[in-house]
């Protein structure tokens, strides 16, 4: 009996000191203890000397079992270190989620294992809700940087503050209005020699800090030269797109997706992420991007005329190998009078084409390329090529008029003459 509890309580300790091992070599701390719906989560991750790094298939959230739709971005600041942040869906519920870091490759005493681990988020809906992309800036010769703010709540006021060596104009209190996108732009200038690492605070009811981590002046990853740069990029000239849209119009637009590399890009996985999975499609959806070559993905939201929700946030996905693109957009529910009977909803059906034509114009701040549904002739030379073809026969018939018909004896009688 004596024997069996000795060996119970080494059993335990094991197991203890196992799981102590394991919880040492991830370490993760979140920017913030709570979050608002549509928020964005902010994490730094320590590893110690992983086998390999971690993938976006290691990153997930959860809420009890329920796993929840997310699109997580994963930068490498240096050796060991990585920052994470994705953006909440709008339609999270309060409660506490897992953020879980899973199936990370370490050498746990001279064994080769899979450690997993998992941290609470605390998600509640008190406003205003505000999301930012990039979440971090890996800064390696940069000089000028940009950072999208984008208000899915009540509006608000923004005050920005950074260390002096970051140039900005945003001195005074920002307005960021509801459903606004707002782009901040930032001048890099010279960096004092004992600067690794600065932050830029944007304040509000709420706190972000978006940390800027300086490559040149880190210490350089063993063999990851040139790792941050990201092989795939949108061509737009919109940070995002937040619009309302009607219940009878269907959305559509173009957005290119180009390759930066000198070699071929293959499987390149898009899709639409957050609520908007629910209204939306996006093809082609997997893509081979040729040596610096360009597709463009066609997008069409609410084809079925079905909005059941005020909001539909989350955006555009690329995803190549372990790198991935984001474009954000926010559609919100117009609602629209109605004023019943069959006669206005068949009014509506037949000019359905002119407003869906004009809701996929002004879709994207930029102009993007047509569908063409077949060649079209231009009236003006159809009318130019006829015109001519008459006048060319009424040339043909007064020449033929006009001649003069001569007998052979005639003609022979001309030619006496002549001589």
């Amino acid at each position: 009996m004596a024997l069996k509890r000795v060996t119970l309580y080494l059993g335990v300790l094991l197991m203890w000191c196992a799981s102590s091992v394991i919880a040492e070599v991830i370490e993760t701390s979140l920017m913030k203890g709570e979050y608002a719906p549509g928020e964005t989560v902010q994490a730094d991750i320590s590893l110690d000397n992983p086998v390999e790094d971690p993938k976006l298939t290691s990153i997930s959230l959860t809420e009890g079992k329920t796993k929840v739709s997310i699109t997580p971005f994963l930068k490498k600041v240096s050796v060991n270190h990585y920052f994470l942040f994705f953006t909440l869906p709008l339609t999270a519920k309060n409660g506490t989620y897992a953020l879980h870091l899973s199936n990370i490759p370490f050498i746990v005493n001279g064994t080769l294992k899979e450690v997993s681990s998992a941290y609470n988020i605390t998600v509640k809906k008190e406003g205003p809700f505000i999301s930012l992309f990039p979440g971090v800036f890996i800064i390696s010769d940069e000089k000028d940087i940009q950072l999208a703010v984008t208000n899915k709540g009540q509006s608000t006021f923004l005050t920005v503050q950074t260390p002096p060596f970051i140039s900005h104009s945003y001195q005074q209190p920002q307005t960021l209005n509801e459903g606004a996108t707002r782009t901040l732009k930032f001048t890099l200038l010279p960096l004092p020699e004992e600067v690794r690492q600065a932050n830029i605070t944007l304040l509000y009811e709420k706190e972000y800090i978006i940390p800027l981590f300086f490559a040149s002046q880190q210490q350089p990853p063993q063999g990851n030269e040139g790792e941050e740069k990201n092989p795939i990029v949108f061509i737009t000239e919109s940070a995002a797109i937040n619009r309302t849209l009607k219940q009878q119009v269907t959305l559509e637009g173009d957005l290119t997706i180009k390759n930066t590399l000198n070699t071929t890009a293959e499987n390149i996985s898009v899709f639409l992420t957050g609520d908007l999975v629910e209204i939306g499609e996006v093809t082609p959806s997997l893509l081979t991007l040729h040596p610096l070559g360009e597709v463009v993905i066609h997008l069409v939201f609410n084809r079925r005329k079905s909005l059941e929700k005020e909001y539909y946030t989350g955006g555009v996905a690329a995803m190549y190998h372990d790198y991935a693109l984001f474009f954000p957009i926010t559609l919100r529910r117009l609602s629209e009078p109605s004023s019943g009977g069959i006669e206005t909803m068949l009014n509506e059906t037949r000019a359905e084409p002119s407003k869906h034509q004009q809701a996929q114009e002004t879709f994207f701040n930029y102009t993007f390329a047509q569908k063409v549904k077949g060649a079209q002739k231009h009236p003006t030379l159809i009318s130019f090529i006829i015109i001519l073809f008459v006048v060319m026969l009424i040339m043909m018939w007064m020449k033929k008029t006009t001649t003069k018909k001569r007998t052979f004896s005639e003609y022979i009688k001309e030619v006496e003459k002549k001589r």
